[in-house]
């Protein structure tokens, strides 16, 4: 679990499902984690899917799964995707 920034986003990854997260979410999800775990340069991630960088501006990249759920994570050029997490997003209030 040590790739993982949480136990939900860790289950997501091995079963599919985790509580709080719908079934839809939770398996396209898994499908971007299995991806993900791959990955060792920024080149890699950009085949998966379009990238965007959180707006906490706290170094994390985040890809969209389905509706407001997103995966988060750090890239650490070499090693890979680390700190990976699965979350809703929240929107910016203007």
């Amino acid at each position: 679990m040590h790739q993982f920034r949480s136990q939900r986003a860790y289950d997501v990854y091995r079963m599919g499902f985790a509580s709080g997260v719908p079934q839809n979410v939770a398996k396209s999800g898994q499908r971007l984690m299995q991806k993900l775990v791959t990955v060792r340069s920024i080149q890699d991630v950009v085949f998966i899917k379009r990238l965007t960088r959180s707006i906490k501006n706290d170094g994390r990249i985040v890809i969209a799964v389905e509706d407001k759920w997103v995966i988060s994570f750090v890239l650490e050029e070499g090693f890979g995707a680390k700190e990976i997490d699965i979350e809703r997003w929240k929107t910016r209030k203007l």
